[in-house]
């Protein structure tokens, strides 16, 4: 059943914020749902699909691309008492700040072994300043106090501050020696060492019954052509790779771009041990369906309750009775561009990249055009608002899958922009070369055909046909499977929908058959053959 009555009414109006006619799918940015608004949280978040049931398993690891959900994922241990002491680290000013100066005192070229350790040494301050202003008078945790003191922390609010203290320490007293010299000075504390204040916070933790997690955000904005960080990354990889043991007092979970990813495995010291415990977020149709479905009758019940009324017995976390409840508001089918028939649902999913964002991103805006801005006393929207709403957020879909790349295909819009006008929906591999020979080299900057097609693959703007049914041509494109899309010179292929509308792919003309592009894994049928890589 929907999210039990006295659940919903206790957060009614934290959702109200969140649930309204403007957004009345809610926020596309789970970031902006505040971590103190647990009763919200709880509501919004789907614990039913398997994606959750494999979090339940301590991956140390979070990859997704922008836009799948790693930051909610992140904060779903607000909502269990599976830990009694959350530590978030926000990368951003972690490694843009700290890191840095760091890096910039360091001289270049060490084993990540080394940069491991001063991980591990800083991941543990934080949990020790937590602790000590908890349990300041704790007989136990002396050794802790004792050895915070030494490096100079005391009182810092948050574990960023403790970060950025320890750096100050590094700063004044070690100077410009190695990593490991420096990792080993702070072992070695005169008075209490580390080693001593981590096994007096073990003995304590493990009799209490208490358990800590560490909490890194995502790494999006993060060059890895840059030397210095990638050592810092290597050894962070490494470090992370050795927590969320069994017994462990300390868990550590650390989300990493999915865009990136290729990147992070060359840098990767043992990419086998270092992502051995990694959650992949790659979302089923039906999943992303039923977040829609959920999320509408929170709406309704908060907004048109007496609509709601009228819909409460269709449960939207049974499958089929959200669909019905979903077809109560929206149209059931859609005429698109080519002429053809659909259903809406398929229809607005095969516009996405099969990412919780782009769905909420579409569905929001669909329901805004559809009720006027809020003028229409009714939830019902029409089939004209679902073709404004698609077209109206296409360009700013591909912006934002521009902008996620940005960092490893800097001209992935320029290549769009230059090349896709040129071809049809769907061509052959020669074709795609006769582009690049004439306008593909200029825009990448380059003469590598394989890196020019490699890219478009990557963003998920080139795809390999599958096969074609009477109104259909299906796709499949890199984001639905777990490793690289490779393809062959005999191979057909085929734009993603947003990206042949957006770039004026050449429509088909009045003697070819006229069929729009379905991605694979569109159809909420479709076999869910995902593996979670968890020990």
């Amino acid at each position: 059943m929907l999210t039990e009555v006295a659940e919903v009414e206790r957060a009614s109006g934290l959702l109200a914020q969140y649930l309204n006619e403007a957004q009345p799918f809610g926020p596309i940015d789970a970031s902006t749902i505040h971590v103190e608004h647990n009763e919200a949280l709880r509501v919004f978040f789907d614990q039913h699909n398997r994606i959750y049931g494999a979090l339940r398993r301590r991956p140390s690891i979070i990859m997704g691309r922008r836009g799948s959900g790693k930051t909610s994922y992140l904060h779903s241990v607000y909502l269990d008492a599976d830990y009694s002491h959350v530590i978030e680290l926000q990368c951003s000013k972690v490694f843009g700040n700290v890191i840095r100066q760091i890096e910039g005192r360091l001289p270049g070229g060490c084993f990540a072994e080394a940069v491991a350790d001063l991980w591990e040494i800083l991941f543990w301050c934080a949990l020790f300043a937590r602790l000590a202003q908890h349990y300041g008078s704790e007989h136990a945790l002396a050794p802790v106090r004792d050895y915070l003191a030494k490096i100079g922390v005391r009182g810092q609010r948050n574990a960023d501050e403790v970060l950025w203290t320890v750096v100050d320490t590094i700063s004044e007293r070690i100077g410009n020696r190695s990593v490991g010299v420096i990792a080993e000075i702070l072992r070695k504390t005169a008075g209490t060492s580390f080693d001593e204040a981590k096994e007096a916070v073990t003995g304590f933790m493990q009799k209490a019954r208490l358990r800590a997690i560490l909490l890194l955000d995502s790494l999006d904005t993060f060059s890895l052509n840059v030397e210095s960080v990638a050592h810092t990354l290597k050894g962070l990889l490494k470090c992370v790779g050795q927590f969320n043991r069994p017994g462990n007092v300390m868990d550590v979970r650390f989300c990493l771009p999915a865009e990136l990813y290729h990147g992070f495995m060359d840098i990767s010291a043992n990419p086998l041990k270092d992502f051995s415990n990694t959650l992949t977020l790659r979302w089923h149709a039906r999943e992303l369906v039923s977040i829609a479905t959920h999320r509408l009758a929170l709406f309704l019940r908060i907004h048109h309750p007496d609509y709601y009324h009228k819909v409460r017995h269709l449960d939207p976390d049974d499958y089929e009775e959200g669909i019905e409840l979903f077809y109560r508001i929206f149209p059931r089918t859609v005429r698109n561009a080519m002429g053809i028939e659909e259903q809406t649902l398929p229809y607005v999913l095969r516009h996405t990249q099969l990412l919780p964002r782009h769905l909420l991103m579409y569905l929001n805006t669909i329901y805004r055009i559809g009720s006027r801005n809020g003028q229409n006393p009714t939830p019902f929207i029409s089939e004209q608002a679902v073709r404004a709403g698609i077209e109206a957020k296409e360009e700013q879909l591909c912006a934002e899958i521009f902008s996620a790349y940005g960092l490893i295909h800097p001209f992935a819009r320029r290549v769009c922009e230059r090349c896709v006008p040129e071809l049809p929906f769907r061509f052959k591999q020669g074709k795609l070369h006769e582009v690049f020979n004439r306008q593909g080299k200029r825009a990448i900057g380059g003469n590598d055909y394989v890196d020019f097609k490699r890219m478009l693959i990557e963003i998920g703007a080139l795809g390999r046909v599958l096969d074609e049914t009477d109104l259909y041509v299906h796709g499949l494109f890199e984001y639905t499977v777990p490793h690289r899309l490779v393809t062959s010179s005999d191979d057909e292929l085929c734009f993603h929908p947003v990206f042949l509308k957006v770039f004026s792919a050449r429509r088909p003309d009045r003697n070819e058959v006229k069929k729009t592009i379905y991605p694979y894994g569109t159809d909420v049928n479709t076999e869910d053959v995902r593996e979670w890589n968890l020990n």
